[in-house]
């Protein structure tokens, strides 16, 4: 899966369950690597508002920052 996909489904799951995701623990039944970027859109996006694309280009902006996991997906 590209990094551009992955940080448009993180935005989307962000836009519809709200900045609260990235708040709260992953599920014991979530799949491996399925949060991978949410502490680095916590860590460097926490005051951009979701929605338009703006996590995307927040996190796109802070590319060299991220975690390897997390720019690799």
């Amino acid at each position: 899966m590209s990094i551009k996909k992955a940080l448009l489904t993180i935005l989307c799951t962000m836009c519809v369950a709200g900045v609260a995701v990235a708040q709260q623990p992953a599920k014991k039944s979530a799949k491996k690597g399925d949060n991978v970027c949410v502490a680095d859109a916590k860590k460097f996006c926490s005051e951009v508002r979701p929605g338009g694309g703006r996590v995307y280009k927040c996190l796109t902006d802070h590319n060299s920052d991220l975690a390897p996991a997390c720019r690799d997906r």
